[in-house]
This record gives C-alpha cells, structure tokens and sequence, in this order.
C-alpha cells in the first residue's frame, strides 16, 4: 500500500466533496483527517467523514447555511448532506494544519488530504505507518498518551479495527498513562470506545494489549488469555462480547460502573449466570429445562452452548470430556424441548374439554379423561374441520365402545 498514490477523492463519497470544494471556492483551505481518512488510505471502507477548515464559525455559518454547532463555543459542527453527516471544525486563530495534525496522538492518524488539490499533508509519515502495519505516537507515548488518556482504549481498538500492531514504547507506557489519567476521562467516552472495540469483526488484538499492560484489569474486566480469540470466534454482539470479557468479574459492576444501558446489562447478566451452561442449565426434559430456554431464549442457549465450545476446545482432561458430552447432550435436549414447546403452541385444542367429556361418558375424573383428550387431539390434528361439539360427542361414543 502506497498512499501517496492513492487519489482519496475516488473515495470521498460526492456530497463530502461538493462540501470541501465549497468551502475552498471562498478561500478556505479544507481538509479531510481523521480515522475515516486513515481507513481509506488503507482500502477499508471509512464509517465517519471528518473535515477542518480555515474558515471561522461564522464564515462556515455563511458557507453553509445548514451547519449545525455542536459545542457552544462554535469550534465544531455537524453538515446534513444525502451521503450522511459530516464532522466540521475550524482551524482556530493562527493555527495551520500541521499544528493540528500535531495533536493527533498517534502518527497513523496525523494526516490530511486536501481534495480541491488532490494533496497529502503528512508531517509525521503516518503513510509509513500504514504501510508498517504499526501504530505509534507523534512524541512520546508517555506524552502523547498523558495528554488524552483515551487514547489507550483508543489504542487497542484501532490495533483491532486496523490491524496494527503496537511500537513496543506504545505498549510499554500504556498501563501507567492510564492509571494516572484514567480519572479524567469522561465516562461516555470510556464507553463508546470500549464498544467500538468490542464490535470490531476481530478484537482479538486490542483485548489482548488491554491484558498484557494491565489496562484490563484496572477497568475491572478481563485476566484470561482468551478472551480475546473467544471474542474473535463469536457474533460481533455487544452483550455476548461483554459476556466474554466479564468471566473473571465480580458480576455485571464494571457495566454499571460504565453507565452501560439498562437492557445490554441485564441481558449480559442473564447469561453471565447461565455461564457454563452445562452446570447451570438442568440436565433433564421437560418443564424447568424449557422454563429456562424460553427465559434466556434459544439462540441466546445456542450461544452459550457455542461459546463454553470454543472455551473448551483445546483443553484436556476427563472433565473437559464430560463438559462436552454433557454440551452436545444439552444442545440435543433444548432442541427437543423447542420442537415440542413449538408443536404444543402450534396444536388446535378440542371444542370440547374434560368437564364435557366426564357428561358425555359419564365418567369420573381419572386417566380415562386424560385418553380420550389425546385422543381428540390426535384425530383434529389430522381432521381439523371436524372439530366440532356434535362431531367430538359421536367420535367419544364411538372410541368408548
């Protein structure tokens, strides 16, 4: 991969375009940066598109009638346009763009492209990271990551969304930058990151570095080796992830301390106490087995099964066999219990009832009414239209004689 061969503007969709070139035919110098930039460059597909500018808030205003402030000092904004909102921001008083590209934090994402001139602005080579497949910081890491704390999570995520590998200086200061700056970092950021990380196709990568240097822990998750290849091997759904993550954890406090929403917390869990779901989940038919699947619902029970698996793959032992005996035997028992509870909701119930059929025969209750119910049942499952009252009574006489 050569960025500098790549011409961005192929991959700026042409709303984001029109916009730049809009803003420049007014003498304002406007530049792409940011990940979505950083994902380009790489060939990936960008998710966000971010533009500063040299215009002021209030040229922007007059630029773009439709730019809506997001933060009351006007220094940035968001433009609606048919290809999905922008991110815009002014330059400041006196700034350029490399004194911007500076404070990016990590060199793979200090660079612009400048779309009217088709033009890289990269002083810290984060090309050459790219091309590396490594991620570093613009200074020290110590600095760098000091400055803004959010960038250790901002760290593993991008390592996993990119597939980078952190400088080693990078993982080196990462546990200690976060344990002295953790307490600034807004709590909503904190968990948007985290999440972000969580959903990547592979976190794999950015969950181990949050292992190796400790930052787990400090956030109060995580310690086993494989969370993050069990991650990589289910659903990219965040309550299963979390699941994962949460193994080794006192319950669901990590999620509350994180402010996560009320629905994603409880469903986690319901099946972080399902977990292994060989010992939780009773190993027999019938009703408290089916209670409990239509309270944690099949698929959910199917990706536990999957999960305690894949957790078990390469362990050794007798007990590890009989965990996997007892999973497929589990496994075999849900779908049976789910055929059956599926048949039950979908089967048509006699007209008439055990009161009925007791007056009909003149019979006391016992196993006799329970018979001639199942034998109803069974005729209006293959004769439906003749589930009438003055059929039923004649097909009672007759099975009773």
């Amino acid at each position: 991969m050569n960025s500098a061969q790549i011409d961005l503007n192929q991959r700026l969709p042409e709303a984001r375009n029109q916009l730049a070139l809009l803003l420049e035919e007014q003498g304002y110098a406007t530049y792409w940066v940011g990940e979505g930039l950083t994902r380009a460059a790489l060939g990936k597909e960008p998710v966000s598109f971010s533009f500063v500018t040299s215009a002021t808030p209030e040229q922007i205003i007059a630029t773009l009638p439709t730019a809506v402030p997001t933060r009351t000092d006007g220094l940035s904004f968001v433009v609606p346009s048919p290809d999905g909102p922008t991110d815009l921001a002014p330059l400041g008083p006196a700034r350029t763009i490399e004194e911007n590209l500076n404070g990016r934090g990590f060199r793979a994402l200090a660079m612009a492209w400048r779309p009217s001139q088709s033009e890289w602005i990269d002083p810290h080579s984060g090309q050459k990271d790219l091309e590396d497949r490594q991620l570093g910081c613009i200074h020290t890491a110590k600095q760098d990551l000091s400055r803004s704390p959010l960038r250790v999570l901002q760290a593993a995520r991008l390592i996993s969304d990119l597939a980078l590998r952190p400088e080693a200086s990078l993982e080196a200061a990462m546990g200690e930058a976060y344990r002295e700056g953790s307490s600034k970092v807004p709590t909503c950021n904190l968990r948007n990151e985290l999440k972000q990380l969580l959903v990547c196709e592979d976190p794999a990568a950015g969950i181990e570095l949050l292992r190796v240097t400790g930052v787990d822990q400090q956030l109060g998750v995580g310690g086993l080796e494989d969370a993050g290849p069990l991650m990589a091997l289910m659903p990219a759904e965040l309550p299963l992830r979390w699941t994962v993550w949460l193994r080794e954890s006192t319950g669901t406090r990590p999620l509350r301390k994180l402010r996560v929403d009320s629905d994603t917390t409880s469903l986690v869990q319901r099946l972080s106490a399902s977990h292994p779901i060989e010992e939780r989940f009773p190993q027999r038919r019938g009703r408290t087995l089916r209670k409990r699947c239509e309270q944690m619902g099949e698929e959910n029970c199917k990706k536990l099964i999957h999960l305690r698996t894949e957790e078990l793959r390469d362990v050794e032992g007798d007990a590890a066999e009989g965990s996997r005996i007892a999973l497929k035997k589990l496994a075999e028992t849900i779908a049976a219990e789910t055929r059956q509870a599926e048949e039950e909701k979908q089967r048509v119930e006699p007209v008439i009832g055990g009161q009925e059929i007791m007056e009909i025969l003149n019979l006391s209750p016992g196993p006799q009414i329970g018979a001639a119910l199942a034998f109803l049942r069974k005729h209006i499952a293959t004769h439906p239209n003749e589930n009438t009252e003055e059929k039923l009574k004649l097909l009672l006489q007759d099975w009773s004689h």
